[in-house]
């Protein structure tokens, strides 16, 4: 039809094929109304032609996008944040052809961050080095961890290209310094499941190891099940214990762009006008450096309207993603992280990590403390 026009380029699939079917064109339709599927099967050369075609009008204007603002409570501070929730009547395309790729075990396998996968993410917490638990012991731990993370990824292979640097190779730890874009760094690695079926998961590693740094390890899956993916996650928690490392679940919030990616938790949000102050003041609360991630700050005013900052605009109009330098309290419990405006405006958030803190009392209490005395520590420093 004329209202109707082509988004995507065929993707074309060699399949297995043969019997009394051979040389025959079956051609079938998927339909949502205002966006068409045609998928064309070909047995004479083994391939499907997929088309997508999507109507001109349908598209998000101001008559049907929906803004749902509410009022969300904060367990943490016992107070109530205003907060706000954006619902588009259509949603952006999704590129569900690599996706179908992927399962088949062709082409890229790399899972992107905004790709709709299972993942899991967790951290390596340094601890604080003393006479019993020196830097040299710390880094050796760890090696044995990358032997073990060496013959899952990589069979025969003997390194894993992660680069580790201590306190005499690396003490910079400015903004500059850090892994700026910490998700799209990492070094990934696709690990297969033993059995008759195809399965396998993905193995994303910081590329970086740093003893005054947090280090990340995300697990993420398409195709495998959920028994086999925990059992390989119950055995890296176990190997972490044997060779000495605190391993912690991380909140996937605290590395994604969007701040509100559960609608039900909302984040600390406190206006900071010294912003050496702050980072003196995290060091003195022995939090530890977490990395750099890019943020959208399109979110802020959902949060807080009554400051008025001002970020670098993008050239079709938006606002573009910055960096914000992120801290980890040593029990995981907390993370904070610092943004910047253009005016040199800066704004702390704090993330709860609510896989350790829910259902547990003793944590709850203990991140209550924590963000407590940091609160205290930014209103009446001395």
């Amino acid at each position: 039809r004329s209202e109707n026009q082509r988004l995507a380029t065929s993707v074309r699939q060699r399949i297995v094929s043969g019997g009394p079917d051979e040389g025959r064109i079956i051609q079938r339709t998927l339909s949502m109304g205002h966006k068409i599927h045609i998928l064309t099967y070909d047995s004479s050369s083994d391939t499907i032609d997929a088309k997508l075609y999507t109507a001109k009008l349908k598209e998000n204007d101001p008559m049907n996008v929906f803004e749902y603002r509410y009022s969300l409570y904060s367990p943490l501070t016992q107070t109530y944040r205003r907060v706000s929730q954006t619902f588009n009547k259509y949603s952006k395309l999704y590129r569900w052809n690599q996706v179908d790729h992927m399962m088949l075990g062709n082409g890229e396998t790399s899972l992107s961050e905004g790709m709709r996968c299972r993942r899991l993410s967790f951290g390596l917490i340094p601890p604080t080095f003393s006479e019993n638990c020196n830097e040299v012991q710390y880094v050796a731990k760890f090696q044995r961890l990358l032997e073990y993370l060496c013959k899952l990824c990589c069979g025969d292979q003997t390194d894993l290209g992660i680069q580790i640097c201590d306190k005499d190779t690396s003490a910079d730890l400015s903004c500059t310094s850090l892994r700026k874009g910490s998700i799209e760094t990492m070094k990934r690695f696709l690990v297969e499941l033993k059995g008759d079926r195809y399965e396998w998961f993905e193995i994303a590693l910081d590329s970086t190891f740093h003893t005054e740094r947090s280090y990340h390890i995300i697990i993420s899956w398409l195709v495998a099940s959920a028994p086999k993916v925990e059992a390989q996650i119950q055995l890296l928690h176990r190997r972490c214990t044997q060779y000495g490392l605190k391993l912690l679940p991380f909140p996937e919030v605290a590395m994604s762009r969007n701040l509100l990616l559960n609608p039900f938790t909302v984040p600390l949000m406190i206006p900071i006008s010294d912003r050496d102050g702050i980072e003196a003041i995290l060091r003195q609360q022995r939090f530890v450096s977490d990395g750099i991630f890019m943020t959208e700050p399109s979110f802020l005013p959902c949060l807080d309207d009554t400051v008025e900052l001002e970020f670098p605009k993008s050239r079709v109009g938006g606002v573009k993603p910055i960096a914000g330098v992120q801290y980890v309290d040593p029990d995981g419990l907390l993370f904070v992280r610092v943004l910047e405006d253009s005016n040199g405006c800066s704004i702390l958030f704090g993330i709860v990590n609510n896989l350790l803190v829910c259902g547990n009392k003793c944590r709850f209490s203990e991140a209550q403390t924590i963000s407590k005395n940091l609160l205290d520590a930014i209103r009446s420093p001395t």
